[in-house]
């Protein structure tokens, strides 16, 4: 604007930077995994929405398995996609319950998974324990270890050791359990590690762990916010802005994770708002977020349809349908709702990006309008006069 009237005279400069320097997304859901093209335009939309991290995370995942050559093909081009949008892969490792932390096979079977990563060019890697049981499942990891920090704590010196060896310039991020109360078991496990490894932590900050683990001097957090994650929930998409923030995060935070949905297009419109939120907190405003997100991502007619998705983002209108629960189940104002989503839906037009994202929303509909089939002809209903239902009994 300066120099559209002639007035670019004097030497001048505009700098913007960003609060945190971990600002990313994760994949990390049950259920059917991304797609190799998910993962690509993920990778080319975090660029766009100026974010730098993306945490490969599946559930269900198995890590005992080594990957084949077309596997390792796919990696390569995550990489390099990667490398071309200013973003960082983090490779996870989820242990589960199938680990035994006392036999060296399980830790060496981890250590050349990343090893494999590593040398196909990955910088970062995670241990996630937030899905492993609370406790040991063996009698060999309770004879060699006092406590499950202590086994946790021998699995990631050992993980480090060997990335300081083979990626100079590695990050390890570790996400604790959930499963276990946070006080003793998070003192001990930070104490026990390395200090430049990097903990995930919930993004709730009434949540215990969340507590305990900002209390702890000098130990670098990266805020892991489940605002829009649905594997769980299969009623809902959230296609608005991220709510609830925040007005400045935690001091020792230093990134912020945000867990996208399954439906990878449906995400990039939650995930946008939540780089905005990331890059300056403090400064963050749903709702021009929310907008800032739209005219990134869509043209005119897509906008006023996602408008209409937007309001009923996160219902629960539609929970009858998939989860058994008391009370009436207004079927007309159900199918009512689904009208208007699939009227919305066909105002999004069929280019590459666009038409996904159309899909995703469509199959969200066919999905809902199958379950009110199911539901219509599951003998523990009774239909009411009205036309609506109910579970018999109540």
């Amino acid at each position: 604007m300066l120099g559209a009237d002639g007035r670019l005279t004097e030497d001048f400069q505009i700098s913007e930077s960003p609060a945190l320097a971990r600002r990313g997304v994760a994949e990390t859901f049950r259920g059917s995994p991304w797609s190799h093209g998910d993962r690509l335009e993920t990778l080319r939309f975090l660029g766009m929405a100026r974010m730098n991290r993306y945490i490969y995370a599946p559930k269900g995942e198995s890590w005992r398995e080594d990957y084949g050559e077309d596997d390792l093909k796919r990696f390569t081009q995550l990489m390099k996609a990667a490398e071309e949008n200013f973003v960082r892969v983090v490779y996870a490792v989820r242990p589960g319950s199938s680990i035994k932390y006392s036999v060296d096979e399980d830790a060496a079977a981890i250590i050349r998974r990343l090893d494999a990563m590593s040398a196909l060019g990955a910088r970062g890697f995670a241990l996630c324990f937030d899905d492993s049981p609370g406790d040991f499942q063996n009698a060999q990891d309770r004879a060699r270890f006092k406590t499950l920090a202590s086994a946790q704590a021998h699995l990631v010196n050992l993980v480090h050791g060997r990335l300081k060896q083979s990626s100079p310039d590695f990050e390890l991020y570790v996400a604790p359990s959930v499963r276990v109360p946070a006080g003793d078991y998070l003192k001990e496990l930070v104490a026990a590690i390395p200090q430049d490894v990097l903990f995930f932590r919930s993004g709730d900050d009434v949540d215990a762990q969340a507590r305990e683990l900002s209390a702890l001097a000098n130990r670098r957090s990266v805020v892991w916010d489940n605002f829009a994650a649905n594997d769980d929930e299969p009623w809902r998409l959230i296609m608005d802005a991220k709510h609830g923030a925040a007005p400045a995060l935690n001091e020792n935070a230093v990134g912020f994770i945000a867990t996208a949905m399954s439906q990878a297009q449906a995400s990039m419109l939650p995930m946008a708002t939540a780089a905005d939120y990331a890059w300056e907190s403090r400064n963050y405003n749903p709702r021009q977020s929310f907008d800032r997100a739209l005219n990134l991502l869509y043209d005119e007619r897509a906008r006023a349809g996602l408008h209409v998705w937007a309001q009923t983002s996160g219902d629960s209108l539609f929970k009858p349908l998939f989860q058994k629960q008391a009370g009436v189940i207004n079927l007309e104002l159900i199918e009512q709702k689904l009208a208007a989503l699939q009227g919305a839906v066909e105002m999004i037009g069929v280019t590459l990006n666009q038409g996904l994202l159309r899909g995703e929303l469509a199959s969200f509909v066919a999905g809902a309008r199958s379950a009110i089939d199911r539901l219509k002809s599951d003998p523990s209903f009774e239909k009411l006069p009205d036309g609506n239902y109910r579970l018999r009994g109540n």
